[in-house]
């Protein structure tokens, strides 16, 4: 388990940098959760919750000075956690995918609040490098910028890690104690999430005529992760 965990963690990290220092869309959910999947052995698990992620904050895009919620964190988290504690209770079935985005949800708001701490104390980072250009310091302008690389990955490495390790020992221990009922709401809400990232979807999109290629879309997408790719019912 600590292995998977500290993949997780590290792993995440760096896909998270793409957020502010390399920009190529690698820390999109589409992207991050199947990477963390693939690492994990379950891409499946990675695409699922991936997508699911990615629907539900697709209108909130960086401009300007906004920092969105991170739900590229929700992603790893979500990901990692589901497949790590799927191999305790016997495989990641579809509540569990639903709990597990559920849970993390909320961290993605506290990801986003401390981006913006890091963005602004990065500001004193912006003055210092100034200060070195005016003197010709190439290499201190260069020890400044990996210096906020490093702060921007050990955030979020921190976070990660403050949440994978307590998430990993608390939904062990609460899953195989969920009720039928419980489990039965969860299995629903995992079939109403991507209904729901579509209605979000759709906030973004201005032509009316883009609303039955989405509805077919949905039921394509579930038609394949019920018939072609089911997953197993938890015990």
């Amino acid at each position: 388990m600590w292995i998977k965990v500290v993949t997780v963690v590290i792993a995440g990290g760096i896909l998270c940098l793409d957020r502010t220092v390399i920009q190529i869309m690698v820390s999109r959910p589409v992207i991050a959760g199947p990477v963390i999947g693939f690492l994990l052995g379950d891409v499946k698990t990675g695409l699922t919750v991936g997508a699911f992620v990615e629907l539900l904050w697709i209108n909130r895009i960086p401009l300007g000075v906004y920092i969105p919620p991170n739900d590229t964190v929700v992603s790893i988290l979500a990901t990692g956690v589901a497949i790590i504690v799927g191999a305790g209770i016997g495989g990641v079935s579809r509540e569990l995918v639903a709990l597990a985005i559920l849970v993390f949800v909320p961290v993605g708001i506290i990801a986003q609040k401390v981006e913006e701490k890091i963005a602004l104390s990065n500001n004193a980072l912006a003055i210092s490098a100034r200060e070195l250009a005016e003197k010709g310091d190439m290499k201190g302008i260069s020890s400044i910028h990996f210096a906020g690389v490093m702060k921007s990955f050990l955030a979020s490495v921190g976070v990660i890690a403050a949440f994978c390790v307590p998430a990993c020992y608390f939904l062990l221990w609460l899953v195989p104690y969920l009720s039928t009922d419980v489990r039965d709401a969860l299995i629903w809400i995992y079939y109403f999430i991507p209904f729901l990232g579509i209605a979000v979807t759709l906030t973004t999109v201005a032509v009316r005529r883009a609303l039955p290629l989405f509805a077919i879309l949905a039921v394509v997408c579930l038609f394949t992760a019920e018939f072609m790719m089911p997953y197993a019912m938890s015990p």
